[in-house]
């Protein structure tokens, strides 16, 4: 691990700080939620969301990531790029405005649609900005920006849902609301308006940009798919009590969406500054191998203490929901490494094989579900998840080839998930909770010897920057 890594490094710290300190804090109101609304209200809540988040890439086309990649090329044009995109913005926004004037009560599940478009357009708004100035390198601002929101958010949430008890309407009111303030906030202080000049209309560069993000909205949709289509057989099978429970039982492997999301942001930086380098393999097989490291560990210090955190996070109407969670922290882990290969089509801008890899996943997904939730209840829809998931990476792994190769270890990657299956396995077993503790403790030791090598250069790294850190300190 040299020096090429430490820009990498740096900016995977910045985004965390401001992306872990901001999602955090919805990770911590999980318990609030939970004593606020029953299952059968989070379940509504959950699938409302979800709809959203279905609703975005169609709705945006996806630019924002053909912004972030334009403005990312050695001769791109800044202006042009952001300008050709916000005339496609201003126009949909015009249309969404006509919508709500024609349908002024649409309703969806007692939530106002005006409340749904408002969020749509802010989200639309803050995903585009954010890529651009994270291209232009802008990164604390996009942390800054991030954590604005999140306060916001929960001072609305505090006014709406606990002084006023708005219940569903409360929640997405205080999400429209710390968009748009977050929104306000990122235009100032970037000042975004000197972008925009439309003397920098383009109509060729904006059929390019077209032609790079309208792959990924079946790419994104299928990830929609992956994550999110099991709620709503969810519903029709089991109903939304069920569908609250299942919405709990992610909360957990969510966290690791997190922080793999946090390296995301600035591993595609690295991938499309090295693509050209003759050493690209080498240096993504590395990042790849550490990140492998990071979930097989993560997973096998959480497995132990499930329980707990289900106890500490929702009420008892929820507690159940511990039991799937196993089974989707490996659906975490396989997503994420569908997302490490993934990188490989925004380098290269060939985005069709990043749908149709993720089309694979989401019918084995889709399939899978309707064949086992209704037999196999909660246990069906992680399961159908984690298939879907590991369907698509094996996909992306061999489809990739042709950007860069990576060599895997298959032995000590299958000894490691073998002891995490075994770790699984113990939660259902009835046993002193000592003697669980002690099992976990050398299963756990176990995974950490397979693993010793890469372990212990993490370790060397790190120990060799803190010490680079404090001789320049001292010859201040």
């Amino acid at each position: 691990m040299g020096n090429k890594y430490s820009k990498l490094g740096k900016n995977t710290l910045i985004f965390a700080i401001g992306t872990i300190g901001s999602k955090g804090i919805h990770f911590l109101l999980i318990p609030f939620y939970t004593r606020i609304f029953n299952s059968y209200q989070y379940g509504q809540l959950d699938i409302i969301q979800t709809s959203i988040n279905l609703l975005i890439p169609l709705i945006t086309l996806q630019l924002g990531e053909a912004i972030f990649r334009f403005t990312m090329d050695k001769n791109g044009d800044r202006k042009s790029v952001l300008t050709n995109a916000l005339i496609y913005n201003f126009g949909l926004i015009l249309l969404l405005i006509i919508i709500l004037i024609i349908n002024k009560s649409l309703v969806l599940f007692n939530v106002s649609f005006y409340l749904v478009i408002s969020i749509i357009i802010g989200e639309m708004l803050l995903i585009q900005f954010k890529h651009f100035i994270r291209a232009i390198g802008q990164i604390y601002t996009f942390v800054i920006t991030d954590i604005i929101q999140v306060i916001m958010f929960l001072l609305f949430n505090l006014v709406f849902l606990v002084i006023l008890s708005m219940s569903i309407e409360g929640y997405f009111l205080a999400l429209a609301l710390s968009k748009i303030v977050a929104l306000v906030f990122l235009v100032i202080k970037c000042n975004i308006f000197n972008y925009i000049e439309f003397k920098y209309i383009d109509e060729a560069l904006i059929k390019k940009m077209l032609l790079y993000s309208i792959p990924l909205i079946p790419n994104t949709l299928m990830w929609w798919v992956m994550n999110a289509s099991d709620r709503y057989i969810i519903s029709y099978f089991l109903g939304f009590e069920s569908t609250g429970i299942y919405a709990i039982s992610y909360k957990l492997p969510s966290l690791l969406v997190l922080m793999y999301g946090v390296f995301a942001y600035a591993w595609q930086i690295f991938a499309i500054e090295e693509s050209e380098a003759a050493d690209k393999n080498e240096s993504y097989a590395t990042i790849f191998l550490y990140n492998r490291i990071f979930f097989i560990i993560s997973i096998s210090l959480l497995l132990p203490f499930l329980k707990s955190f289900i106890t500490i996070l929702g009420s008892k109407e929820f507690y159940d929901s511990w039991k799937y969670i196993p089974i989707l922290l490996f659906a975490t882990m396989f997503s994420a490494f569908s997302k490490f290969y993934g990188t490989g089509y925004i380098i290269s801008k060939k985005t069709g094989g990043a749908f149709t890899t993720s089309l694979y996943g989401g019918i084995i997904n889709i399939v899978v579900g309707i064949l086992i939730i209704p037999y196999l209840g909660l246990f069906g829809a992680s399961l159908s998840t984690m298939i879907g998931f590991l369907v698509m990476w094996l996909f992306r792994m061999r489809q990739t080839k042709k950007f860069f190769y990576i060599r895997i270890e298959w032995l000590s990657f299958i000894s490691s998930l073998t002891i995490l299956i075994i770790q699984s396995l113990l939660l259902f077993v009835n046993m002193h909770s000592f003697f669980s503790s002690l099992l976990h403790l050398l299963l756990f030791s176990l995974v950490v010897i397979i693993n010793k090598k890469p372990l212990k250069r993490i370790f060397l790294f790190f120990l060799t920057k803190i010490r680079m850190n404090g001789s320049n300190k001292t010859l201040k």
